[in-house]
């Protein structure tokens, strides 16, 4: 009900969750980053061009990504590798390398819950979460830093307190302007190297045609703590996304699957079928050597497991935790990097 309902709760679960997945993200990206640097900034200027010569377009697609943890995840990594693999860019600055601008990043952001608010000009709760997030990326724990003035603004939206006008006045002055996400981000770069930050409503398990042709041209799709909630909606229509994708997805693209190792991922996706772990179903999917060819097509697309774990955890440390009044949750994940290689 809270992600179907516009609920007024919607603030105070990004809240209590933004901060501490974003954070995940950005490390999981930098432990990862020869798999997604290439796609976000080629450090070989030649590959910042199409064959015809224009700029290339990369698209990001955040599916259930609407409480902003990807989108701030991915652009912290984004402007770490503008400003450590080039010394004289910073964080955008729209330099070109013989005559060529490097690649334009679009971050798309798809979810249910009508999140808008968080990624509107109007949001008063982005900037703090943003703030919290992208203080120096060089070490993730460093975001302990963060004013804590600010994180605790952040924490008070959407509760009784935090409802308040008069408080929420006093969060919008105290914060680095009432941007949304997408104006924050954004204003983390400069010139040629801004990324263009969007969010739309909808139902991933009921996209229709023009969706799924904008989410298979996609360079990188990421379904992030989502995957469970969707197989237990609808599993038929769950695993048929996902077939899409591996039958429709352009070469080279990445699917990113992260989701909790708990026992929340050993599901049925039928109630007759036995339980078994979402990343099995997946591995099966993606990688199993006797999928049939999509019809129309003389041999079937073929993906690559490039990087997985069974189990994986994310800790907050007591510093980092020390400075946000609400309590950041550790994970334990797992996840499946796929790559269609043909």
């Amino acid at each position: 009900r809270i992600f179907h309902e516009n609920s007024p709760l919607l603030p105070t679960y990004a809240a209590a969750y933004v901060p501490a997945r974003a954070l995940c993200y950005y490390g999981f990206l930098s432990s990862h980053k020869h798999i997604f640097g290439p796609y976000l900034y080629p450090l070989d200027s030649r590959n910042w061009s199409t064959k015809r010569g224009r700029r290339r377009k990369v698209s990001v697609v955040f599916l259930g990504g609407g409480p902003g943890s990807e989108l701030l995840g991915f652009a912290s990594f984004f402007s770490h590798l503008i400003n450590n693999s080039n010394p004289n860019a910073q964080t955008g600055g729209g330099t070109r390398e013989n005559g060529v601008l490097p690649p334009k990043i679009h971050f798309r952001t798809f979810d249910i819950g009508d999140f808008s608010h968080l990624h509107s000009p109007k949001n008063i709760l982005a900037p703090t979460l943003t703030r919290a997030v992208h203080v120096d990326t060089k070490e993730v724990t460093r975001a302990a830093h963060v004013d804590t003035k600010e994180v605790t603004c952040a924490a008070h939206v959407g509760t009784k307190e935090g409802t308040d006008p008069k408080s929420a006045k006093s969060i919008q002055e105290g914060s680095v302007g009432a941007k949304g996400f997408a104006g924050v981000v954004r204003s983390w770069f400069k010139g040629a190297r801004r990324p263009v930050c969007r969010f739309q409503v909808a139902d991933i398990l009921k996209p229709g045609d023009e969706l799924l042709k904008v989410w298979s041209s996609a360079s990188i799709i990421t379904l992030c703590f989502v995957v469970g909630e969707l197989l237990k909606a609808d599993g038929d229509a769950c695993l048929d996304l996902f077939r899409y994708f591996r039958d429709n997805s352009k070469k080279n693209a990445i699917i990113l699957v992260m989701e909790s190792a708990g026992t929340f991922s050993f599901v049925s996706p039928k109630p007759v079928e036995r339980k078994r772990w979402i990343y099995e179903i997946l591995d099966e999917i993606f990688v199993s050597p006797d999928k049939p060819s999509p019809s129309g097509q003389e041999t079937s697309p073929k993906w690559d497991l490039l990087a997985g774990s069974e189990s994986r955890w994310f800790r907050i440390s007591s510093e980092t935790a020390s400075h946000f009044p609400l309590k950041l949750q550790d994970m334990r994940y797992f996840y499946r990097i796929y790559k269609r290689s043909r």
